[in-house]
């Protein structure tokens, strides 16, 4: 939605910011920007847990002995 305030087609649509650059379409870089920023903000404030980030995974060694074991008994 933020971006399409600084959409700038000339003849057919312009955001109410597209004056502020000139007219020039800056959509797509204001879209990638705030998206970038949204995502850093989440990840600083909900960071992934150390087992997906160090890929071991608490308790997946006995789950995976467990599964083999038992496909071998039978």
């Amino acid at each position: 939605m933020l971006s399409l305030m600084f959409v700038s087609l000339p003849g057919q649509f312009a955001g109410p910011f597209a004056s502020f650059v000139g007219g020039t379409d800056i959509s797509i870089a204001v879209a990638l920007g705030s998206s970038f920023l949204l995502a850093a903000i989440v990840a600083r404030f909900f960071p992934e847990p150390s087992y997906v980030v160090d890929g071991s995974r608490p308790g997946i060694e006995e789950f995976v002995n467990k599964k083999l074991i038992r496909t071998m008994s039978h």
